[in-house]
């Protein structure tokens, strides 16, 4: 059993792919019999679509960029076999236009996948950080009581409603400063 590291995979994948459409392509340049460059626009542009959806897949920008730049070549001598003179720079001015827009697109996939994972780390570790806190409260204080922008309790918070209220009722949705025995207390909590 061959066995191969997640990065010499990712690195040869991109690799296959693109020997496959460049193998595809000099077998059809080599067996066209026209020397008008709308074959070029059909494959070129046939293929730009496989190559970029490449690049959304393998996300390595520097990898997709290396095997745009070894297509660019090849298919660029390959059209100029089967092309007049005239479209040569027509041919690699598209070869060109390929490479740019495949590793931007590239680049532009692998910012957005960073930028998820990051949010997602981030949001993680505040979750994490968040619950820590309110366990070491819980641990530390009688009563931790949950509140949002507008001071209204959050959740049932039971042990705060057992304090409060002699029922154990729930005080979700009403404000924290009511509870409070002074309107100096609330005014100043709330300041």
């Amino acid at each position: 059993v061959l066995c191969h590291s997640p990065a010499k995979v990712a690195t040869m994948c991109p690799g296959v792919a693109y020997g496959g459409i460049m193998i595809f392509n000099c077998c059809f340049i080599a067996g066209l019999q026209t020397r008008t460059p709308y074959p070029l626009v059909v494959i070129e542009g046939a293929t730009l679509l496989i190559r970029s959806a490449l690049c959304v897949r393998y996300l390595r920008p520097l990898v997709v960029f290396f095997w745009s730049c070894v297509y660019a070549a090849v298919g660029s001598y390959m059209w100029m076999l089967v092309m007049p003179p005239d479209f040569m720079r027509t041919t690699v001015l598209w070869q060109l236009w390929a490479v740019i827009v495949t590793t931007a697109l590239c680049y532009s996939s692998t910012w957005e996948a960073e930028a998820d994972v990051r949010r997602e780390v981030e949001a993680s570790v505040l979750r994490s950080e968040s619950s820590g806190l309110k366990e070491l409260l819980d641990m530390i204080c009688d009563v931790v009581v949950p509140l949002d922008a507008n001071l209204r309790v959050i959740d049932k918070a039971p042990r705060f409603a057992a304090i409060v209220t002699l029922q154990g009722g729930s005080v979700q949705g009403s404000r924290f400063p009511d509870y409070m025995p002074s309107q100096e207390d609330r005014e100043a909590f709330e300041r």
